[in-house]
């Protein structure tokens, strides 16, 4: 009998992988034909024409972004975990990235926990440390987004008033995100609403795991923040370093454009439009990274640019920062496991 229950549900659980492997398929297949249906000989035609050197740049300007948070989250866990190389920092990132995306985004926590697990780092302490990199990376987006349309992109709201209720909403998640998060860890009268509201849960055993589960994540949440209290000039740092990496981000489209058109709007205003697509996208669904930004550049910047252009500094730009940096992550996981196999 329970051979006969494992095997349905091993069949269940195969059949679950099958659909979750199709279904990202076909929703790859449909970005694809969204970004390239109408545009994809000109397409063709201004990457083939690039410069070699220029799509190195491009590549390693996307590189950077994970390099750079390396460096942030290595501050974070060095200050408690001195044995921590930034060797180490680097790699968690890039297991991070890889569970993002192979995984629907439910991997990445998870396997970054493991990984920091294996390194000497209990799962409490580790799940602090990544709350708090999380809160600084979203403040950092909300600065210099904030920074950036407030000094260079209130004409541009003006002209295409369209996209201020995206950015907007962009602006309502974030905020929604990092004062959940900064008040259950810093505030003892939310932390403790927040358990009583957990403890309301029915004891079934259906509510009764996810009861548990609640109240440690929020236990950690707390944690998080009692630790920021105690290292405000290090939070500092990793904050700059953290807008550091966005900025540069928000610099690959500029190269993309000279590359391609050979002229283009200022730099500046090229930093502000992304920033804006990164705020939009914070307003649309995805799935595993994949959707939100492409619509979201798409609408920012077709009206600004001819279709050609914007389709293919979308294309060299997610391959910048999502398929080149997906490519790293997987060569750095298999690296991981077979560290991980051979010390078993």
């Amino acid at each position: 009998m329970n051979e006969m229950i494992e095997k349905e549900t091993s069949k269940k659980e195969i059949w679950k992988k099958i659909g979750s492997i199709l279904f990202r398929c076909g929703f790859f297949a449909l970005i694809l034909w969204f970004v390239f249906h109408k545009h994809y000989k000109e397409i063709y035609e201004n990457i083939s024409g690039m410069n070699t050197g220029a799509l190195l740049f491009i590549l390693l300007l996307g590189a950077s972004y994970q390099i750079i948070g390396g460096i942030a989250f290595y501050y974070l866990a060095h200050k408690n975990h001195p044995d921590f190389t930034y060797g180490q920092s680097l790699e968690s990132v890039y297991v991070s990235y890889f569970g993002t995306i192979a995984a629907f985004s439910l991997g990445a926590i998870p396997l970054r926990m493991y990984y920091l697990h294996r390194h000497k780092i209990n799962a409490g302490n580790a799940i602090s440390m990544i709350n708090a990199d999380y809160i600084l990376h979203k403040s950092a987006v909300l600065i210099c987004n904030t920074i950036l349309i407030l000094f260079v992109g209130r004409s541009f709201v003006r002209e295409q008033p369209y996209i201020l209720k995206y950015i907007l909403y962009g602006y309502l998640i974030c905020l929604v995100i990092i004062c959940a998060l900064v008040l259950i860890g810093f505030s003892e009268k939310v932390y403790a609403l927040a358990k009583k509201g957990i403890f309301k849960i029915p004891d079934k055993k259906k509510w009764s795991k996810w009861k548990e589960k609640l109240l440690y994540y929020l236990g950690t949440m707390h944690e998080c923040g009692v630790e920021m209290k105690k290292n405000i000039g290090n939070n500092f740092r990793i904050l700059l370093i953290h807008c550091g990496k966005l900025l540069i981000m928000y610099s690959i489209p500029y190269v993309c454009f000279c590359s391609i058109s050979g002229n283009t709007i200022s730099f500046l205003e090229v930093l502000m439009l992304v920033g804006v697509t990164n705020l939009v996208s914070s307003a649309l669904p995805n799935v595993s990274g994949l959707g939100s930004t492409e619509v979201a550049f798409l609408l920012v910047f077709s009206k600004l640019f001819a279709g050609s252009d914007v389709s293919s500094t979308l294309v060299l730009y997610r391959l910048a920062t999502y398929f080149f940096p997906f490519l790293i992550s997987c060569v750095v996981f298999a690296r991981v496991e077979r560290k991980r196999k051979k010390t078993n």
